[in-house]
């Protein structure tokens, strides 16, 4: 009887976030065999403008098109986490803060995958 081999990665870094409003690639994971995001999060805690937070999958294999995205209330002190996403193709997380941060801040990032090998 054949054994499943189940690998379980985590990866983590620190995306340096502009003094700008334009959007940012935060992390990107290029992949070209199905992958389970277990979790993916952003500790956004120093950012001092309200931020949006998007999410960007290559369906056709090719371009980037948005798949989810969510805005972030600096008052509310929250990070941001997706749990439990099923890919077999690219995909990013992108920030982009609603007014200037006034300096370059550190959203530290991690995500942890599951693969079969």
């Amino acid at each position: 009887m054949a054994k499943i081999l189940i690998m379980i990665t985590s990866w983590s870094g620190v995306h340096h976030h502009p003094n700008d409003t334009d959007e940012h690639t935060v992390f990107e994971v290029l992949t070209t065999k199905p992958l389970k995001v277990l979790i993916q999060y952003l500790d956004l805690t120093a950012l001092v403008q309200n931020a949006i937070i998007r999410l960007y999958a290559k369906i056709d294999g090719t371009n980037y098109k948005e798949i989810d995205s969510t805005r972030r209330i600096v008052a509310d002190r929250k990070g941001f986490s997706a749990v439990d996403v099923a890919v077999d193709t690219d995909f990013k997380l992108t920030a982009q803060s609603i007014n200037a941060e006034g300096a370059v801040r550190d959203i530290p990032w991690r995500y942890i995958t599951e693969k079969v090998v």
